[in-house]
C-alpha cells in the first residue's frame, strides 16, 4: 500500500512511498513496515527511531 494511501483520511500529502505494514514495536520492524513511534509507560518509540530504520521501516 502507499503512504499517501494509508494517510488519505489523515493528513493531505502527496508521499509516494510503498509499505508493507504499520508497526509500533521497532524490534519486529520487518523491511517496507512504517514505523509508529508512541509514548509508552517507561519511554518513547521516538527513542527507537535508530533501530526501526535500521531493520527496515521506511517511513
Amino acid at each position: 500500500m502507499n503512504l499517501n494511501e494509508l494517510l488519505t483520511d489523515i493528513v493531505d500529502t502527496q508521499i509516494d512511498i510503498e509499505t508493507q505494514g504499520l508497526c509500533l514495536n521497532a524490534t519486529n520492524i520487518q523491511t517496507g513496515d512504517v514505523f509508529i513511534a508512541l509514548q509508552g509507560q517507561s519511554s518513547h518509540g521516538i527513542d527507537y527511531v535508530d533501530q526501526a530504520i535500521e531493520n527496515g521501516c521506511v517511513a
